[in-house]
């Protein structure tokens, strides 16, 4: 499946998560796109998100969504050593935190080039998919980062199944929705 995929970097102070497409590094004028929780300066708090640092949640997570340079910026962050994503499925408040769903794997089911070619139409380079797995990162902790080790084929957390431990001792609150 010839589809777009995105390389995962995070940055721990502010927690910020990045998707860069994986052409991105090779052009000169790449860009990549930024999640984070939205800040209110006034409160000190995380805008109604996740517990984490601003306090119980009210619902109303606000995010904050950036454009940047890979040239300026990318080196600011660190890749998280998962396979590359096809993309985000939402964001979620959940247990006194707030997280990012990631689609991990995708089974494809409809190459959309193929049916206009056969209709006699020109293809549109587009094709459908069946979101197989996805992982959950959170937005204002990197703890749980390391169980998105789990999603790849021969890593060193293969033998963990979901709901289990992570090397810390602790479980992600997740692990039950993905």
């Amino acid at each position: 499946m010839d589809t777009k995929r995105f390389f995962v970097y995070v940055k721990a102070q502010p927690r910020v998560i990045a998707l860069v497409p994986v052409h991105a590094l090779s052009s000169a004028n790449g860009t990549f796109i930024t999640v984070q929780l939205h800040t209110n300066r006034a409160t000190g708090g995380s805008g109604g998100g996740g517990g984490g640092s601003g306090g119980p949640s009210n619902g109303n997570v606000k995010v904050k969504l950036e454009i940047e340079s890979v040239e300026r910026s990318l080196r600011y962050f660190s890749p998280l050593d998962i396979e590359p994503v096809y993309g985000c499925v939402g964001i979620l408040d959940y247990q006194a935190d707030t997280y990012m769903f990631l689609i991990t794997q995708c089974q494809l089911i409809c190459d959309l080039d193929s049916l206009a070619v056969r209709g006699g139409g020109v293809g549109s380079g587009k094709s459908i998919a069946r979101v197989t797995q996805v992982t959950a990162l959170s937005l204002t902790d990197s703890i749980f980062d390391s169980s998105a080790y789990r999603r790849m084929p021969g890593a060193m957390h293969d033998d963990i199944v979901q709901g289990d431990l992570d090397p810390y001792g602790m479980q992600n609150p997740c692990a039950s929705m993905t």
